[in-house]
């Protein structure tokens, strides 16, 4: 019997577009809790000897199920590295309104569980791939953001602030939309 090891990368994170049996796989995910879905545990990077679920595999998990969904369909890969959550909504706004917009990005950054932040921002992410240009998003750091709400506390608040400035900021400009605010820190 031969023992599968997890793989030291996510499946976002190789030089190619995976192919369409990796990303149905991982969008069985959407909508399921983490390790529930046989294809995959293949693809997991956090699964513990244990067989726990973490906080990590459930980020992984709800990460894995966005990315399928937004990389379905999509030539170019939409994951970028350093490509803020935030910034990628905002581009929401050239199509659809702004106040439809916050709701939906206020709701998913609020949200108390990582579970509930993934489910708002599926409907986001629906709504990019509307757009002519799909705009990209740092998948990895998805991971550590929905894994950081899930624990709560200070992880949690810093998340959601991190993306509330990359959303509130013009990225093309990198200073704030709103008069009157100082530049953003880097």
């Amino acid at each position: 019997m031969s023992t599968r090891s997890t793989p030291n990368h996510y499946v976002w994170e190789t030089d190619t577009v995976p192919d369409g049996q990796v990303l149905a796989a991982v969008r069985r995910g959407l909508g399921r809790d983490a390790g529930t879905v046989p294809s995959l545990w293949g693809h997991y990077r956090n699964l513990t000897p244990s067989g726990r679920i973490s906080p990590w595999l459930t980020a992984e998990h709800l990460a894995m199920g966005l990315y399928g969904l937004h990389q379905q369909s999509q030539r170019f890969c939409v994951h970028a590295s350093g490509e803020r959550l935030g910034n990628a909504v905002q581009r929401l706004h050239k199509r659809f309104s702004v106040d439809a917009v916050n709701t939906r990005f206020g709701a998913a950054a609020t949200a108390p569980s990582a579970a509930g932040a993934a489910y708002h921002l599926r409907g986001l992410i629906t709504q990019m791939r509307s757009l002519d240009r799909v705009p990209s998003i740092d998948y990895t750091q998805l991971v550590s953001d929905l894994r950081a709400i899930d624990l709560g506390g200070d992880e949690a608040t810093a998340t959601r602030l991190h993306w509330a400035a990359a959303y509130l900021h013009d990225p093309a400009k990198s200073v704030p939309l709103a008069k009157g605010d100082p530049p953003a820190q880097s």
